[in-house]
């Protein structure tokens, strides 16, 4: 049933700024002052006041779709649209390499009718229909599970379900929010829905952008429940983006990711300057203390910005760790979204009281994987568009008590294939050590795999995991499939893919500068009940007519078992 959803609005004031500072994790006390001359973030604190509100739904009723204009989420890149397209041209044109290299791996599910799971594959349990589509694009489907339901969302609206598929609530995230947007709301996209299930604090957290650029508004969005269940009482935030700390910048967030520590909740997102390019990504530390209290009250953050590889270069989309491990440590990731052969991991600790204690973020190390490059974008059945496959930044990050494990799209190349097709590109790392413990690309010839989501349970050293992505090819329209691994496989290794939903028809949905959007990203998330259950939410190519453009993008819900 579905109880009083109780909001509380969170307007920011900005306090007071502090002076900058990073230190490396073998920094002595003598070289701290070194350390701190060489800093690579800034950081400061800010709080915001708060006045309660309250909105009651009738118990058990279930809301209408609201109606919501279509739109394109504003997505902005490291690399200016033309730019990161042309190179994506010039990767599909790269010669093909003569012979495989040993990080790849091939699928042992690569013919469109390989529908049943390879042998000790995630077995399929159930599945049904998720959001249809809204008129925007992408869609960036994301998910969360509770112990007795689902959270899932989408560009521009969310549901609540039941482990049977019963849909609960339903509602626009513009009007789910509404209680802290402007009371005009002419000309606000809100957009990038990242959503999880807190199971170290028995939490949902829902988190969204709020963007205007009339009047260079900029917003974290984050809805709260105030119990393990979703269907219940919420307190709902808005948090100035624009603010460094307290000082007021003309930045926009984009992308925005959100991690937990035992203690507190964390924030990341690429800054964008209104009417300009990438400037820098920053990291918002919030307390679970005044988080998650019931009278929904003001929030003191702490930010760091300006986040740097230790090659001095703009880190860009720092994933922070969803914790399934009880610490106050705290981890992120990224990669570097144009290719390369480095992965940067950082180091967080938090602090009880957020503002003014101040968390500390450490770049631990850099770790040198295997070589990864962009992908191409993707081939699909019935069209000469291809899909965009968007570029190789880490798609997610997951904590658990065996390691570190992350995701993203890269190009691969096999043997007798003409075309280099994109693939994804996992990792499991060990966080104390700094190193890498699997990685592997996968994918097959004359297939594209695209837009990778993995989570994993605490089984053995390895973990069982499980990835959902995307798949096309020159026969195959856009569809869902997920793979994964038993923690006795062999190191590096996956099992077949499955299909959880055949795409139904060709699909062209291109934004204002011509990119056949698709993604951004997809949902997974470990059933809380059962560790050896996981849930899976992507999309999928809708439509079977042969006009691509009147197909459209859906979503569809699945759960597996190992």
């Amino acid at each position: 049933m579905l109880n009083n959803l109780k909001t509380g609005t969170a307007f920011a004031i900005a306090l007071l700024s502090i002076a900058p500072w990073l230190m490396s994790p073998d920094a002595s006390r003598a070289d701290e002052a070194a350390a701190q001359a060489a800093a690579t973030a800034d950081s400061g604190h800010g709080s915001s006041s708060a006045a309660g509100v309250r909105a009651s739904v009738a118990a058990g009723m279930r809301l209408p779709q609201l109606a919501e204009s279509p739109g394109e989420v504003p997505i902005g890149t490291e690399f200016p649209p033309d730019v990161l397209q042309r190179l994506k041209e010039q990767q599909a044109m790269q010669a093909p390499a003569t012979t495989e290299s040993p990080v790849l791996l091939k699928d042992g599910a690569a013919s469109p009718a390989g529908n049943a799971p390879a042998s000790n594959a995630p077995a399929p349990v159930s599945n049904f229909a998720g959001i249809p589509y809204t008129g925007w694009i992408p869609p960036d489907p994301h998910m969360a599970a509770g112990p007795s339901d689902l959270l899932v969302a989408v560009n521009s609206t969310f549901r609540i379900y039941n482990k049977s598929g019963g849909q609960i609530f339903n509602s626009t995230l513009l009007s789910w929010f509404s209680n802290v947007l402007p009371s005009n709301t002419s000309g606000i996209n809100v957009f990038d829905p990242w959503v999880l299930y807190d199971q170290l604090s028995g939490r949902f957290i829902m988190l969204a952008l709020a963007k205007r650029d009339s009047d260079k508004y900029s917003r974290f969005l984050i809805a709260v429940s105030d119990n393990n269940t979703a269907a219940g009482n919420w307190c709902l935030f808005s948090l100035d983006a624009k603010v460094n700390g307290s000082k007021n910048t003309n930045n926009w967030a984009d992308y925005t990711k959100v991690g937990v520590t035992t203690n507190a909740v964390v924030l990341s997102a690429n800054m964008f300057a209104f009417g300009g390019g990438f400037q820098y990504t920053k990291m918002r530390f919030i307390s679970k203390a005044k988080l998650y209290a019931s009278n929904c009250p003001g929030l003191p953050w702490w930010d760091f910005w300006n986040l740097r590889n230790a090659d001095n270069s703009a880190a860009f989309t720092i994933q922070p760790a969803h914790s399934y491990v009880g610490s106050t440590t705290g981890y992120g990731l990224n990669s570097y979204s144009g290719g390369g052969n480095k992965l940067t991991l950082w180091r967080y600790i938090t602090p009880n009281n957020i503002n003014p204690n101040s968390p500390t973020l450490t770049r631990q190390t850099t770790l040198l994987p295997s070589a990864y490059s962009l992908a191409p974008n993707a081939v699909q059945k019935g069209s000469a568009t291809a899909i965009n496959t968007g570029d190789a930044r880490l798609l997610n990050l997951i904590y658990r008590g065996n390691g570190l494990w992350s995701a993203h799209t890269v190009g691969c190349n096999w043997t007798g294939d003409t075309a280099t097709r994109s693939c994804i590109r996992w990792y499991q790392i060990n966080p104390g050590a700094g190193t890498i413990l699997q990685q592997r690309s996968f994918g097959a010839s004359g297939f594209h795999y695209y837009y990778p989501a993995i989570v994993a349970n605490n089984a053995g050293t390895r973990g069982n995991a499980v990835i959902v992505f995307n798949r096309s090819g020159p026969s195959e329209y856009a569809g869902i499939r997920y793979t994964g691994r038993r923690t006795g496989d062999a190191v590096n290794t996956l099992q077949g893919s499955a299909q959880l939903r055949a795409g139904q028809g060709c699909y062209v949905r291109t934004d204002s500068i011509g990119r056949n959007r698709w993604g951004d990203y997809n949902g997974a998330a470990v059933d809380p009940a059962n560790a050896n259950r996981t849930w899976i939410f992507s999309e999928y190519a809708s439509g079977t007519s042969a006009t691509c453009g009147n197909n459209v993008w859906g979503t569809h819900v699945g759960q597996t078992t190992w």
